[in-house]
């Protein structure tokens, strides 16, 4: 009982640890990007009275990123793509009774700790009619249009577009159910 428990928390003060590096580097870049940009701003001569002429520059370069919401500035962009790289670098386990995997996860046995503890038949389980099988390649690569028309379900709810192409919800969420 006690090594398991040693390993949790070696596992938790590593996960910190690395939690904490990224933090770190994410204001270490930040803070570079933020003397760059000041840099530039004394550099370019501007005593206040160009002020506008100042900010239009800064939008040109994308570092004004509040004029356009879906454009992102090439630092937005590279922090992006960090932040893509570290999370595709995390290991992916994957519970062989309920299918579900994510970084985190603890497995024993082949199982994750929730299926472990349950009794039978456990709830996520094929035994209990909960495992949806594999997806058809017909549905693979559908498009989220595509998905909502083929849908057994007709979710309605607000939708919105944030920056970087992702989105958003917001509010209750309405199922109407569709004849297919």
């Amino acid at each position: 009982m006690d090594e398991q428990r040693e390993k949790r928390l070696s596992y938790y003060h590593e996960q910190r640890k690395y939690l904490k590096n990224i933090q770190n580097t994410t204001a270490q870049n930040l803070n570079s990007q933020q003397k760059n940009l000041q840099q530039k701003y004394q550099d370019s001569g501007t005593d206040g009275a160009e002020g506008d002429d100042a900010e239009d520059d800064d939008a040109e370069d994308g570092a004004d990123t509040h004029t356009d919401a879906g454009v992102l500035g090439e630092f937005e962009r590279n922090l992006l793509k960090k932040f893509y790289n570290k999370v595709n670098k995390f290991k992916h386990l994957l519970c062989t009774t309920c299918n579900e995997s994510f970084p985190s996860i603890v497995i024993i046995r082949g199982e994750c700790r929730r299926c472990h503890k349950e009794k039978q038949p456990k709830k996520f389980s094929k035994d209990n009619n909960m495992d949806p099988g594999k997806v058809p390649d017909e549905l693979r690569d559908l498009t989220e249009i595509e998905k909502m028309l083929v849908a057994q379900v007709f979710p309605v709810m607000s939708v919105y577009r944030l920056r970087g192409s992702q989105h958003g919800y917001r509010g209750n969420v309405i199922n109407f159910p569709q004849n297919v």
